[in-house]
């Protein structure tokens, strides 16, 4: 082969390789399968997002910043599938609602989140759900957001001026979405998992309607699916050490729910910070395992922080507690092998459907709703109690009082 031969071959190769590498961006562009770049959804072909969940955090981070939340929904995968942000329940005061909660993640991310959040503008309210594993300490625990990529993303530093790494970041993450194998992969796997009511997806406004549990419910049974997640909980709760949460700020958990507060004080912004209703199962799981004083004194702590760290601006801070035993958290659960029973209300003992999400966003909102209780320094010790002769009347079973834990 002459030299001439070489360059035109070379040429001709190099306009192949060029021309794949355009149809791949652009077919990345055009899909949009990690919400990058804001696309218009179209029905039955990119609506749905079953590949979103690789670049998750990014995702929601991009979503987040180009909208402008009045409402902001902070924690885990029990707020991110509970809580839709377009439930009727919402006043319209309160609205766009976006939620920025971040599945198997814990409170570092929620933290991350509201800090981009204000970096652009103040939302009115924050809305905070808490996880009472994620204040419990393992060799494992949640994965902590990157902190230094969370940062980089800013469009605005911690000084207040422009973010100077803000530009090299989006770079980055455009070319992680779009020119590169998987981003093609995911863009031709989007194409073809455009199921509505059983695909994986993330909608526009944050929310994981949680489409995969839904077939697996109609497959198998919530009994199964109670049965294996409950198996692992006992699995997780094997692996923790149980603080009595007398310290609370050398616990990582409450440090970052410090700075949640801080700031949402700094900037006059209503901050509610709620704990989620738990089946009877996970809550009796809670009780066999030993770790019932520790549930309360955790509860306690949140008080206590919630009210102390708020300073003057503790009229804007409120904490509501949807634990307990009643007629919605103790939803029978389905016999083996019945694939029929659909639950009104939970997934598994642990994350609740967006149907019991309304009865909260209704009672935090100041709507028509008797479920959960508001629970302040002066209540707190009769909520506990109530909570107690709850579960004594329905189980039989008597909760000793917890020793209270004092904070140091």
């Amino acid at each position: 082969m002459s030299n001439r031969q070489a360059l035109v071959y070379l040429t001709f190769m190099a306009s192949i390789a060029g021309a794949l590498a355009i149809l791949t961006v652009l077919l990345a562009v055009a899909v949009d399968p990690y919400w990058m770049w804001n696309m218009h959804p179209v029905s039955g072909l990119t609506a749905m997002k079953p590949r979103v969940f690789h670049h998750y955090v990014l995702s929601k981070t991009y979503l987040l910043e180009r909208q402008t939340p009045k409402t902001l929904l902070l924690g885990n995968s029990r707020v991110e599938v509970g809580l839709d942000p377009d439930s009727p329940m919402w006043p319209e005061a309160a609205k766009p609602v976006f939620n920025a909660a971040l599945s198997a993640y814990d409170l570092s991310a929620s933290l991350a989140m509201l800090r981009e959040t204000f970096a652009t503008h103040a939302p009115e309210t924050i809305i905070v759900g808490v996880d009472f594993p994620d204040f419990l300490s393992t060799a494992e625990g949640p994965p902590k957001t990157d902190q230094s990529e969370a940062e980089a993303r800013l469009p605005i530093g911690a000084d207040g001026k422009p973010n100077p790494k803000r530009s090299w970041q989006v770079w980055k993450d455009r070319f992680a979405t779009t020119l590169n194998v998987d981003a093609l992969l995911d863009s031709l796997l989007t194409l073809t998992d455009q199921r509505p009511a059983a695909s994986a997806t993330m909608m526009r406004n944050g929310f994981n309607p949680h489409n995969p549990y839904r077939v697996f419910a109609a497959r198998s049974g919530y009994h199964v699916i109670f049965a294996e997640k409950n198996a692992d909980y006992v699995a997780q709760y094997a692996k923790f050490a149980l603080p009595d949460f007398s310290d609370l700020y050398n616990n990582a958990e409450f440090r970052y729910l410090v700075e949640i507060v801080h700031l949402a004080a700094e900037r006059n912004t209503r901050l509610i910070v709620y704990i989620h209703p738990y089946h009877r199962e996970y809550l009796d799981l809670l009780s066999d395992k030993g770790s019932w004083n520790a549930f309360e004194n955790w509860k306690r702590a949140l008080v206590r922080v919630s009210r102390r760290e708020a300073g003057d601006k503790r009229n804007l801070m409120q904490v509501w507690d949807f634990s307990g035993y009643n007629p919605i958290t103790t939803e029978p659960v389905p016999a083996a092998g019945d694939t029929r029973t659909r639950m009104q209300w939970y997934w598994e003992s642990g994350h609740y459907k967006s149907e019991l999400g309304e009865r909260l966003i209704a009672r935090m909102m100041g709507g028509h709703s008797d479920f959960g209780r508001e629970v302040t320094e002066d209540n707190v010790e009769s909520v506990l109690a109530e909570i107690r002769e709850e579960r004594s009347r329905l189980t039989g079973s008597v909760i000793p009082v917890s020793k209270r834990s004092t904070d140091r």
